[in-house]
């Protein structure tokens, strides 16, 4: 019996359930202390407020006072709240902004959720451990964009061989949304030779450009404005601590900026080599950390869009496999970052088959 049962054990089944089950209490530590202070304040609050104001008072969209203070019945008064997001991304927030605050935030997260699931059920069969994932619970109590960038990035590097020119559209309203999160998108287009989504990418961009006009082409004067007064903004919430890239890991350890182009030169190098392959479950992971590397500014709820190609990696029970989803468990920036180049280098090396 005992001969059996030593048979019987399986260390990667282990050590896999043994992670599944710590990621999971990860999340359940981070939304309990949401709903003991419920009603939350999610930062969703931002994005309605910004939206509204392009209905209804166009000039004031990018005014830190007036976005700040037509969120105070929503939430504490912490600090300016401004709306960070470009022009572009208007016609996809609007329709959330002409709603009551709280349909718009159920409406939103039902919305996202929806389309995080379609995509990730492309890249891994355990969706219910996707959204148990933390960085995945994280983006959704907050209301934030993450699962609808995770989406259209998901899609758009999937659908690159079938259907390459709506593979580009996706990726260009990615890019309209949250253009910091699809710096590394010319990379992976150019290194696939993929032309046709290349048109794709721009023709969904030029739409979005266009269809913000109408809220007033003075929004992109006054946003370019306000960008600038973002690392302020950060510091003054001290979220540079909570960072997920090696930006802001920098300014938080008071080192030299410069020392970014080293990431910058990694994340293009991953993206390249990854995007010169067929494996488009090791392309839709090394986008998404190599973009982690090379962004100026993202905090740590945007690894919510690495959730599928993780939970895939960890569920292969490898040794492999948990570096790449080392990054689930990491939720400070001191241990995002080398997760984020660990994981992403493991990536890169092809499977031994």
């Amino acid at each position: 019996m005992e001969t059996r049962a030593a048979k019987g054990f399986n260390p990667r089944v282990a050590v896999t359930l043994g992670a599944s089950v710590l990621l999971v209490a990860i999340s359940i530590v981070l939304l309990i202390p949401r709903i003991l202070n419920w009603p939350i304040a999610p930062d969703l609050t931002a994005f309605w407020a910004g939206a509204r104001f392009a209905v209804f008072r166009p000039h004031d969209v990018y005014n830190w006072a007036a976005v700040t203070a037509a969120q105070m019945e929503l939430r504490p008064p912490v600090g300016p709240l401004p709306f960070f997001y470009p022009p572009s991304s208007l016609p996809f927030m609007v329709p959330f902004g002409l709603l009551p605050f709280w349909p718009a935030f159920w409406l939103w997260t039902l919305l996202s959720a929806a389309a995080f699931w379609s995509a990730a059920r492309r890249i891994t069969s355990n969706l219910l451990l996707t959204f148990a994932a933390p960085t995945t619970v994280l983006a959704l109590v907050l209301g934030q964009t993450t699962l609808w960038i995770g989406a259209l990035l998901i899609w758009g590097v999937t659908l690159l061989r079938s259907r390459p020119a709506i593979a580009g559209v996706s990726l260009g309203i990615a890019a309209a949304i949250k253009p910091q999160f699809a710096i590394m998108v010319p990379v992976a287009l150019l290194a696939g030779r993929h032309w046709a989504a290349i048109a794709g990418a721009i023709a969904g961009l030029c739409a979005m450009l266009l269809l913000s006009l109408p809220f007033g082409p003075f929004l992109w004067s006054d946003w370019a404005s306000l960008v600038g007064a973002l690392p302020k903004v950060v510091s003054v919430y001290g979220l540079n601590a909570l960072g997920a890239s090696p930006m802001m890991a920098l300014k938080a350890l008071g080192l030299p900026p410069y020392f970014h182009a080293l990431f910058v030169a990694l994340a293009i190098w991953l993206v390249w080599r990854a995007f010169r392959t067929e494996d488009v479950k090791r392309q839709v992971l090394v986008l998404m950390t190599g973009t982690l590397l090379a962004t100026p500014y993202a905090l740590r709820y945007e690894l919510g869009m690495l959730s599928p190609s993780l939970v895939d990696a960890l569920l292969a029970g490898t040794a492999r496999g948990l570096l790449i989803a080392l990054p689930l468990y990491c939720l400070n920036v001191f241990t995002i970052v080398p997760a984020i180049v660990v994981s992403s280098i493991a990536a890169s090396e092809k499977s031994k088959r």
